[in-house]
């Protein structure tokens, strides 16, 4: 299977700030390179806060939200209905906020093998039971 990680990397005016939306499929694999991005980031200026969206995301696979650092358990700062925000720290990186959604769509090319019963969204489970 070929996932695609698409991102979106926006700084505000004066580098207090970074947002990377990411828009394609984040896996174990892609994620290596998804850090390599926050590692950039955090290079222009020692003080920026990084947020990292993955609401937009096609696919988000539980070792890459492993791998940015993200436990299950009561570490959200913030939820809502929607989606759920936590911060982690990760190492050579600094404070990184996650934007994580409450489900996790299923990927497009999953869907293309599994047939029609990968179509349903699957839990993401922010936060342990």
């Amino acid at each position: 299977m070929d996932h695609k990680l698409q991102l979106v990397v926006g700084f505000d005016a004066d580098l207090k700030s970074a947002r990377i939306d990411v828009r394609g499929c984040l896996t174990a694999t892609s994620c290596q390179a998804l850090l390599c991005v926050l590692k950039r980031a955090r290079s222009l200026a020692a003080d920026v806060s990084v947020t990292l969206d993955l609401r937009e995301a096609r696919h988000v696979e539980v070792e890459a939200l492993e791998m940015l650092g993200y436990l299950p358990g009561p570490a959200s700062t913030s939820a809502t209905a929607i989606y759920s925000e936590v911060r982690c720290v990760l190492a050579g990186i600094g404070v990184v906020v996650l934007l994580l959604p409450k489900l996790s769509p299923a990927c497009r090319m999953d869907r293309v093998q599994a047939g029609a019963d990968a179509y349903a969204s699957r839990p993401l489970r922010l936060h342990s039971a």
